[in-house]
């Protein structure tokens, strides 16, 4: 879903205009190639290196192309938001496009991925951690759980709880903030392919019993090898922006950028003293049916938060945010699935002003200075 927004600062061309240069530009770029869309062929690129397995994540080379056009006719454009940040696809394309960035998610780990991405960016200091990191939790002879939480022993194996505890405490003792925060992302995709769940599906699905059989010595190598990976995506994310001079004196990126832990259906919060929802540009792709038989964000994020301090991620998350399977699914845009599509029409328009609504077979028309792309209007 794409919107853009009037600019604050200049004349606003005609809404008609704008949208019709903006999709005139995306038309050239696929002109003779009908499959032009799908990027299968499309070579990775930094956008699309992730430090986790995050669920239906989008396709940044269609997301680059996207806002690769809009700047291109509104290059006076400041700030982008998604209000369903996700992986942070669109955090990481805003921010190799030199533009703040505003996001927002109900999913923890969502937020964690987003920060690290965002502040997490000296691979020197972070490798150090994880070298400290390693040397304690191998040194760490202890069998002792480091935490205790609903059918612990059905979803990990003896060993694997013996060694995330030992991870866990080493990171722990970690004095930097983005530090540990890469080092929990680091943990989560750790904890996923070390768990009984299978990893073929985002479901919480227990493996076959011959499968579960992570031990502790499997789960610190996983972890290293993650941590050695993720490594790598900093230091490529980090010379693109440091190349494109977009990292200030203290090594950070030099544009504002806000993570939020909330509900975008009840409020989406305003940025850079623009009023909530006036933002330029939104680009995001929100939860679509429903959590229970469609993407399942939650179940996915389930396993790894159980071992992650949350007061690392947020502040604004509550203790009691993941401690059912279902929770973040419940409370989440596809949390409920009405029995007829009316309904679900009408339950989406409940949102809020500040928020994207789905107004199906809705003509183009300008409101409030914001415009509809593809029937979807801000």
């Amino acid at each position: 879903m794409v919107s853009t927004i009037k600019s604050r600062s200049r004349a606003v061309q005609p809404v008609a205009s704008v949208e019709t240069r903006i999709a005139n530009r995306l038309r050239a770029a696929s002109k003779g190639t009908p499959d032009y869309w799908d990027f299968r062929d499309c070579a990775e690129d930094l956008a699309s290196k992730c430090l986790f397995q995050y669920p239906a994540m989008m396709v940044p080379a269609m997301q680059k192309q996207v806002i690769a056009a809009i700047l291109n006719v509104r290059p006076e454009v400041e700030t982008i938001a998604d209000p369903f940040l996700g992986s942070g696809t669109i955090l990481a394309l805003a921010m190799l496009s030199g533009r703040a960035f505003i996001g927002q998610d109900i999913n923890p780990l969502a937020i964690l991925i987003a920060k690290t991405r965002a502040f997490s960016l000296d691979q020197t200091y972070l490798a150090a951690a994880v070298q400290r990191v390693n040397t304690f939790a191998n040194s760490d002879n202890s069998i002792c759980y480091d935490i205790r939480f609903f059918r612990q022993t059905k979803w990990f194996t003896r060993g694997a709880n013996i060694g995330l505890s030992r991870l866990r405490r080493a990171i722990r003792v970690e004095n930097d903030l983005n530090a540990r925060r890469f080092l929990w992302v680091c943990m989560a995709e750790t904890v996923r392919l070390n768990s009984n769940s299978r990893t073929s599906t985002y479901k919480l699905h227990v493996k076959p019993e011959a499968d579960r059989t992570a031990n502790a010595e499997d789960v610190l190598n996983s972890f290293a090898g993650i941590a050695e990976n993720n490594l790598k995506v900093v230091a490529d994310f980090r010379a693109s922006l440091l190349k494109a001079g977009l990292l200030n004196e203290a090594g950070q990126y030099n544009q504002r950028i806000q993570i939020l832990y909330g509900d975008t259906t009840k409020k989406f919060p305003s940025h850079n003293g623009v009023p909530a929802g006036q933002y330029q540009v939104i680009i995001t792709s929100p939860p679509y049916g429903d959590n229970k038989t469609t993407v399942p964000y939650g179940q996915a994020a389930w396993l790894p938060l159980q071992w992650i301090d949350l007061k690392d991620i947020d502040d604004a998350i509550p203790k009691d945010a993941v401690t059912g399977y279902y929770d973040v699914d419940n409370r989440s845009l596809g949390g409920t699935r009405p029995r007829n599509f009316s309904l679900r029409q009408e339950t989406l328009a409940q949102a809020g002003d500040h928020t994207m609504r789905y107004i199906k077979l809705l003509p183009l028309q300008e409101c409030s200075g914001s415009f509809s792309l593809g029937g979807i209007k801000v």
